[in-house]
């Protein structure tokens, strides 16, 4: 702690005297030129030396330094500490405040990094601001529960499980941030909209189990990582106009959501919206690839419309009940039970230029075309080859050409 508080490069074995100190009236060993090398320090206001801080450290309410950067776990286990005000603070690291449980209030103006886990289980703190600060380091806010509002107006990376568990944010918003990392703000419980208007990609778990939120704004993000929205069951409607990919479980579980909007997305991954059983309006006109179960039991699905779709993968629409028309003109090949269990429907276009691949007939496995019923639309220039072409001759009855 010392060596940040002083600059003095003797200093460096502080911290770890006063955690063996515990407490108790046995004396420290100090380097060699210690005491001689100490500054006052304001702790509550009165001038003391080092010593006295560490005598004291137990018991400390406030505190006030002009450094530049604070050590990692410098303050750690203070908790009776509740002000901090560190005007010129530019690098805080890691654990420096980490289970400070009575820290309410802190001040870091010109702070421009917070390291892994700084303000860990800070439990008093209500609202951060810092409007320097860079970059967030992993859980640096973590398991912070009584945290409300977070002003970071110019941070560009949020690591991984930084807010996670602040389960009393409502509303986050991070105009200047560019990547979130996993497990960002997961089980952040009363999380109810999210904007971050420039963020080009969201990690995995980012914010998962965010059960109350509603809202996001993700409108510059291109990539989406595995169980990013998983299990928000209560967001509504998504619309992600530069996303390109979404990786597996993306949406998984997001049983409110009703309507998916990307315009650019061109690979929708494994059950990225398995169980989205409210959905009933999906865009996706870029999208070549669709991946296993990508779809299942999002039973409100009406319409399946992929004009640029070349490849469904198995259990793509698994027990998607409702829909009645599937269109996939540029298709070239179908895996098995790709579409089992759509017992409603009735029409399927597949205007491509040649037969697309059926892996075998269990691809309509359960739907109106395995009892002869239903029709399926292919060219007029191809309708010979589909009644012939394996798999797709068990339905030769149902294939119409137009």
């Amino acid at each position: 702690m010392a060596k940040y508080l002083t600059n003095t490069l003797e200093l460096t074995s502080i911290a770890d005297a006063i955690r063996v100190k515990g407490g108790t009236s046995s004396p420290l060993t100090y380097p060699a030129g210690f005491i001689s090398a100490i500054e006052d320090i304001s702790v509550g206001g009165a001038s003391e030396d080092l010593n006295a801080f560490i005598e004291n450290h137990g018991t400390i309410t406030s505190f006030t330094r002009s450094v530049s950067t604070i050590g990692q776990g410098a303050f750690a286990y203070c908790e009776n500490l509740s002000a901090i005000d560190f005007p010129n603070c530019v690098t805080i690291e890691s654990n420096a405040f980490a289970d400070c449980y009575g820290l309410a209030t802190i001040s870091f103006p010109n702070c421009t990094e917070i390291g892994v886990s700084a303000f860990d289980f800070c439990s008093g703190l209500t609202s951060v601001y810092f409007p320097e600060c860079l970059y967030i380091k992993g859980g640096a806010f973590s398991n912070c529960s009584n945290l409300t509002t977070l002003n970071f107006p110019k941070c560009v990376e949020i690591s991984g499980t930084a807010f996670t568990r602040c389960r009393n944010i409502t509303s986050v918003s991070f105009p200047n941030c560019e990547k979130i990392y996993y497990g960002a703000f997961g089980y952040c419980y009363n999380l109810t909209t999210a904007n971050f208007s420039n963020c080009i990609e969201i990690s995995g778990h980012a914010f998962t189990g965010c059960s109350n939120l509603i809202s996001i704004d993700f409108s510059n993000c291109e990539k989406i990582g595995s169980y990013a929205f998983s299990n928000c069951s209560k967001l509504l409607s998504v619309n992600f106009p530069k996303c390109s990919y979404m990786s597996d479980h993306a949406f998984y579980n997001c049983y409110s959501l009703t309507t998916a909007d990307f315009a650019s997305c061109t690979i929708i991954s494994d059950m990225a919206f398995m169980y989205c059983s409210d959905l009933s309006i999906i865009s996706f006109p870029e999208c070549s690839i669709i991946g296993i179960s990508a779809f299942t039991g999002c039973y409100n699905i009406t319409v399946a419309d992929f004009p640029e779709c070349s490849i469904i993968k198995s259990y793509a629409f698994t027990s998607c009940s409702n829909i009645t028309m599937a269109s996939f003109p540029n298709c070239a090949s179908i895996e098995s039970y790709a579409f089992h269990w759509c017992s409603s429907l009735s029409s399927l276009y597949l205007m491509g230029s040649s037969v697309p691949y059926l892996f075998s007939w269990t691809v309509f496995a359960g739907t109106p075309f395995n009892s002869n019923l239903g029709t399926i639309y292919v060219p007029s220039s191809l309708y010979n080859d589909y009644i012939v072409a394996s798999g797709w001759s068990a339905f030769s009855l149902r294939i119409v050409s137009v």
